[in-house]
């Protein structure tokens, strides 16, 4: 063998050596890498999960707060259709039961039901019955009396207006 083959062995053998150690030499950083790079992958899914989650929950509480809102408007809504209709009930009572007691059948059954509910709730003697001119009638023991006139039956507003929701809560108003 020469001396530029033994030269030229020579200079491979070193190229080779230096091809093996540079291949050692990059496959820990190629290892360090692929993990760092599945590292970063993993925490970008996870900070993308956890932003849509947050987003959701963002947006189901948007939802949520206009459902209220909606819920309020409808709930105010139907509390003036219920004012105005309650004011108009109001109005067109006394002349309603008027009606009733200038008709005979109507002001028998009047008459009636305020005698029965005289003999529950008034205290034993003598009851006197006094018709009012407007309609109705008061029966009296002693000192205590039932008012089954129109006043009388008008007279306590919030009892009434209470029966008269009931009414349109029935009727679905």
């Amino acid at each position: 063998m020469s001396a530029d083959d033994r030269a030229d062995a020579l200079i491979a053998l070193i190229g080779a050596e230096r091809d093996a150690r540079a291949r050692e030499a990059r496959e820990p950083l190629g290892r360090e890498a692929r993990e760092l790079l599945a590292n970063a992958r993993r925490s970008a899914r996870a900070r993308v999960a956890t932003a849509i989650a947050e987003e959701r929950a963002a947006f189901a509480s948007r939802i949520a707060a206009a459902e209220a809102r909606l819920a309020t408007v409808r709930r105010m809504a139907r509390q003036r259709r219920m004012k105005a209709l309650l004011a108009e009930g109001w109005k067109r009572l006394p002349g309603v039961l008027a009606a009733r007691w200038a008709d005979e059948a109507s002001r028998a059954r009047w008459i009636d039901a305020a005698s029965k509910h005289a003999e529950k709730v008034l205290p034993a003697g003598e009851r006197q019955a006094s018709f009012d001119p407007s309609g109705g009638v008061r029966i009296v023991t002693g000192r205590v009396t039932v008012d089954a006139t129109v006043a009388g039956l008008l007279a306590d507003r919030l009892a009434v207006e209470g029966r008269l929701l009931c009414r349109l809560e029935e009727e679905g108003t």
